[in-house]
């Protein structure tokens, strides 16, 4: 089976080579019109075709660590594309997109080659199903047991999340950020439960609601939310097949806890 389906992993090692080995080819050129110039008193010429000093992801040439620092650039723009081509994003959960993300900001990442590629992406293959059914138990350890509606053990027709957000000028409500990358997170399970594509990110609960002005209920496809000025959001869910199989996940990472009943 072919790891990622419509990537050639040894022709995109070969072709990252090719750029490395092209760019370290115009390198000695630059490193030897440098010296050139230096020797005629012509001055330097890195202070105008070098990088921008004030750009920190910049690549200087003219400096030794350039080719490290060139190799870090397209290996992260390699693994991105790699992420996105697998189809494995729509698997992770918030914390797992976050801790992504940084780590390629902060270039927390192997040299780009076929071996680390299928290592990586076996490994993170293997667990998908963890990382998404991780998005369901936040969300169910998140909920406060100080509201009724809040079932201990399973998700009802209705939960209530606090802090949902805040009330500002003219009755506009702003959603906390954090709250709205929860309900991404079961939006993106309901999706694959589905077998529909996941939903572009750019679209999340937070975008949602921001563009719908002087209102405190959002009718979204999952769930309709009301928003009460003390910033509690009630959600409501449209679809019990698909709770029924969410607190089927539940159950396997509790195990028991659907039998219980809350007293009354």
């Amino acid at each position: 089976m072919k790891l990622i389906k419509s990537v050639s992993l040894e022709n995109l090692v070969a072709q990252r080579n090719n750029v490395i080995t092209l760019v370290e080819e115009a390198r000695q050129t630059l490193l030897k019109a440098q010296a050139l110039a230096r020797t005629h008193k012509l001055g330097e010429l890195a202070e105008w075709i070098g990088a921008d000093r004030y750009d920190s992801k910049s690549v200087d040439l003219f400096k030794d660590n350039g080719m490290t620092r060139l190799s870090k650039c397209l290996d992260s723009k390699a693994w991105n594309h790699l992420m996105v081509e697998s189809g494995l994003k729509s698997f992770m959960d918030t914390k797992a997109r976050t801790d992504w993300s940084e780590s390629i900001e902060r270039g927390n990442f192997p040299e780009l080659s076929v071996g680390a590629i299928k290592q990586t992406f076996i490994e993170l293959h293997a667990k998908r199903y963890e990382l998404l059914e991780r998005g369901v138990i936040n969300v169910f350890k998140g909920l406060s047991w100080d509201y009724k509606t809040n079932n201990p053990f399973m998700f009802g027709k209705k939960i209530i999340l606090n802090r949902f957000g805040n009330f500002w000028y003219q009755n506009n409500f702003s959603v906390c950020t954090r709250m709205g990358d929860s309900l991404d997170d079961l939006v993106r399970v309901f999706s694959l439960l589905e077998s529909k594509p996941e939903p572009d990110n750019r679209n999340g609960i937070y975008s949602q609601i921001s563009s719908i002005k002087n209102s405190s209920v959002f009718d979204l496809e999952y769930f309709s939310i009301k928003v009460y000025m003390k910033g509690t959001g009630h959600v409501t869910f449209k679809r019990p097949d698909l709770i029924e199989k969410v607190n089927g996940i539940i159950a396997k990472h509790y195990p028991g806890a659907l039998g219980f009943k809350r007293e009354a």
